[in-house]
């Protein structure tokens, strides 16, 4: 390899040891090894792939779990050389890092777009170090990096059939009564792992934060963490903004926030320059966020969430009550604003 190329497989091999480090492991197998594949990633091994079906024995496999966000299913497919149920993926090139990994193979295998989960990032969320079956000639170590990707049921109506017999959608829970001989050894941990329950690092994959977007579809975005403040607001530029007497808002940790749809985050607007900048959909004009420059919280517009029958979204307060419209009853002040 030239100098270029060099440089660029040791940025991808410690780009690669630092999200296995950030992985937070669920049992004491994953803990088992993720330090194992740690200290064979800083040996200085070679990590990929250079020869089917063995050379290195041992190296790096970019796995990408599809999961449909509205109901939660998984998609595996019937592998022909393995005989088992497996997620997507495949081999991690020579200076590639895993995610491109992903895209690479999403593109190839689905013909889609990968578009990474709100709650993992393009980080991986489990990592596995599995002896493949087989002719004994043919045998090798697979260092699994285990991504989660978003894709609707009806978006799927590809796959490539050199690698899979047919593919199928099941439930957490179908995954788990299939027997572990007929999927990756690893699958029913993996899958305990993204729907565990919790606040924790580790907490599940259809908690993934509540979810929302725009009139037209193309930004939709999750936020998690606990709601705080919902109120309506009835300043002056609220009720511009809005096109009516008020506007609804609730905040989230800004950290929870992630821009999950096609056109990935909104346009920006500086009601109070280098103050408040507010977020909106280029295309339909939906107004969706508010955030405070420096602030750790982001406003989310209360309409623009799918789901808004939660009792912790009912507004508490009403803001500028004193610029509302005077025909239109006002929300009952059961929390003090300090705003007016």
């Amino acid at each position: 390899m030239n100098s270029a190329q060099l440089a660029a497989a040791s940025r991808a091999r410690w780009s690669t040891l630092n999200q296995v480090a950030a992985i937070h492991p669920h049992d004491q197998t994953e803990a088992d090894d993720q330090r194992r594949v740690m200290e064979w990633i800083t040996s200085g091994a070679g990590l990929y792939r250079l020869a089917k079906p063995a050379t290195p024995p041992m190296h790096l496999v970019s796995y990408f779990q599809v999961i449909d966000p509205d109901t939660g299913s998984l998609l595996l497919g019937e592998h022909h050389k393995a005989g088992l149920l497996l997620p997507t993926g495949g081999h991690v090139e020579p200076g590639e890092t895993p995610w491109e990994a992903v895209a690479r193979e999403c593109a190839e295998e689905l013909r889609l777009t990968a578009r990474a989960s709100s709650r993992f990032g393009t980080d991986p969320a489990f990592v596995s170090v599995t002896s493949t079956v087989g002719a004994a000639t043919d045998r090798h170590v697979d260092v699994s990096l285990w991504h989660v990707i978003h894709a609707r049921r009806a978006e799927v109506d590809y796959f490539d059939e050199e690698e899979f017999t047919r593919i199928r959608w099941l439930s957490p829970d179908e995954v788990l009564a299939t027997a572990v001989g007929q999927l990756d050894p690893c699958m029913h941990r993996f899958t305990r792992k993204i729907t565990a329950t919790g606040s924790g690092p580790a907490a599940g994959l259809r908690p993934d934060g509540v979810a929302g977007g725009c009139l037209c579809g193309r930004l939709r975005f999750t936020v998690s963490g606990e709601p705080d403040y919902p109120h309506v607001c009835s300043c002056g530029h609220c009720q511009k903004r809005a096109g009516g007497p008020l506007q609804s808002w609730v905040s989230f940790p800004l950290d929870g926030l992630r821009w999950t749809g096609e056109d990935g985050a909104p346009t920006w607007y500086d009601t109070f320059p280098d103050t408040t900048t507010r977020g909106f959909c280029g295309t339909c004009g939906s107004h969706l966020a508010a955030h405070d420059y420096g602030d750790t919280l982001i406003g989310i517009n209360l309409t623009a969430l799918d789901d808004q029958h939660d009792p912790r979204l009912v507004p508490v307060n009403q803001s500028f009550r004193d610029d509302a419209v005077g025909w239109l009853p006002q929300i009952p002040d059961t929390q003090h604003s300090t705003s007016r």
